[in-house]
């Protein structure tokens, strides 16, 4: 059996060695706790960039909505024009055949069969 001396030098021994490891175990925690700190400032920064991003990404589709509104204007503005250009065509048409119809028929009459 060995000494009282050396038995308290051995758990002496032992404590130093506990004392250290308890050490690097709250260093390990206050680390983690830094680095948690760290993620949750990341986390923050992330929500508040997506925020951003999602008021951008509604103000881009509201630009896109009345651009495309004002494509639909000028689209519905050319149907428009196109109608009218239309039925003055037709009109023009129909002048000019009914005046060449005339035109036979006085033609016709002048002529004897």
């Amino acid at each position: 059996m060995p000494a009282l001396g050396q038995r308290v030098a051995q758990l002496e021994g032992q404590m130093q060695d506990q004392v250290t490891a308890i050490g690097e175990v709250r260093r390990a925690i206050d680390d983690l706790r830094a680095e948690t700190k760290d993620l949750k400032t990341e986390t923050k920064e992330l929500r508040t960039e997506t925020k951003e991003l999602r008021t951008e990404t509604k103000e881009l589709r509201a630009e896109m909505d009345r651009r495309f509104e004002r494509v639909d204007q000028r689209f519905d503005r050319m149907d428009q024009k196109i109608d009218r250009q239309f039925t003055w065509l037709v009109g023009i048409l129909v002048g000019v055949l009914l005046a060449l119809v005339g035109l036979g028929f006085q033609v016709a009459r002048l002529q004897p069969l």
